[in-house]
């Protein structure tokens, strides 16, 4: 699944690479009215 590849990639950033992508996941999700 795709998620799982996500999940390593994860792994593998340091933490500016993890703060910049959930910054953009909780605006994708906020355009998605998810938030």
């Amino acid at each position: 699944p795709k998620i799982l590849r996500m999940i390593v990639a994860l792994r593998k950033r340091t933490p500016d690479d993890i703060a910049e992508e959930e910054t953009l996941l909780a605006l994708y999700k906020a355009a998605l009215g998810m938030a």
